[in-house]
């Protein structure tokens, strides 16, 4: 391996498709010199069950995206390292040894943090453990689980994208306790609730919320809710059939196949001032007080306001190579047997 990357810098080398070797081999390069200045370590597409200990060796790494890896080595030998500049861990299953990892301090600067696991308890148990990620800014979870007491998340969080969570009732009553969170991102089966409820004096920073593929066939809204959210939108809700009247922050609202009932009832509500309302397919371009336009991209990073810092470092950023004939800059994967 560190013969093959002779020559790379490796920080901008290819570590996706070719990390389908034997952990021995992937030990041996992380031992090497050549790894020294990685800084993405993409391994989404790797067959490894688990990293080796050499990954505390990777001190530039910022960014380590993993796939279906059980956790990182919680042996050090003797000296126990900390990966201090890493910002993002990405689809880490949340098992125990993670958490030890967490409460231990080993990424003592993670601002943006993707939870997968098919194991809601968990998940669950994991989410207790954030508090002591101080910088943590950006939490995304795609796993059954419940949510813990508010006082369990950093105080630094400020997004939060839920999808195949099934989260109940109290789901709501936890996430508008947050004080600083201003982007919440509710996908497919997020939620497992057919009336979704926002208290009064709920979610006082939130700015962006976006509702995705839900099954709910109703929204309350109690009073003072939301008051700084500018940004809303609805895709997807076939079963949702009303809106409240109450939002009067809201700047930008899309809605993207609603159901007849919603389209009538926003109607009225685009007539207020100062709104700019999608709506896709559109019913009657004739209507003037519906702006019609392409429907966004809900996940695109436009749809932020006050977002957290970018963690994404464009010199660092790894991309699979346009002609891999040319050993003086790729790294030629392993054939397949």
């Amino acid at each position: 391996m560190a013969e093959k990357c002779e020559g790379l810098p490796l920080s901008l080398a290819i570590l996706g498709r070719l990390l389908v070797m034997q952990g021995d081999s992937f030990e041996a390069w992380m031992f090497s010199q050549n790894s020294t200045t990685v800084k993405t370590l993409d391994m989404r597409e790797s067959s490894l069950s688990n990293l080796p200990d050499g990954i505390w060796k990777l001190q530039h790494l910022r960014h380590l995206n993993l796939f279906h890896l059980r956790s990182l080595p919680e042996h050090w030998g003797t000296d126990e390292k900390s990966l201090e500049n890493l910002q993002t861990l990405s689809c880490m299953r949340p098992q125990k040894g993670m958490k030890r990892l967490m409460v231990r301090a080993r990424f003592p600067n993670i601002n943006k943090l993707k939870l997968a696991s098919q194991n809601p308890d968990e998940t669950a148990d994991f989410l207790g453990s954030l508090d002591h990620l101080y910088h943590l800014q950006s939490l995304k979870i795609e796993s059954p689980s419940k949510l813990p007491d508010p006082s369990a998340f950093p105080l630094t969080l400020t997004k939060i994208t839920l999808q195949d969570t099934t989260l109940g009732d109290s789901c709501m009553k936890r996430l508008e306790k947050l004080p600083n969170l201003r982007i919440l991102k509710l996908r497919k089966n997020s939620v497992s609730i057919e009336e979704i409820t926002f208290n009064a004096g709920g979610f006082p920073q939130l700015q962006v919320l976006q509702m995705v593929e839900l099954e709910i066939t109703k929204w309350t809204q109690g009073g003072e809710a939301m008051v700084n959210l500018r940004h809303l939108v609805i895709k997807k809700c076939v079963h949702l059939t009303d809106f409240p009247n109450s939002l009067s922050s809201l700047r930008i609202l899309e809605v993207i196949f609603p159901t007849a009932n919603l389209r009538k009832a926003l109607q009225d509500y685009g007539c207020k001032g100062g709104l700019e309302m999608i709506i896709n397919p559109p019913q009657d371009e004739s209507n003037a007080s519906t702006k019609i336009n392409p429907p966004q991209d809900v996940s695109d990073a436009s749809t932020m306001i006050n977002p957290p810092q970018n963690v994404s470092d464009a010199s660092t950023t790894i991309n699979p190579p346009q002609d891999v004939s040319d050993a003086s800059t790729t790294i030629n994967p392993p054939q397949d047997n």
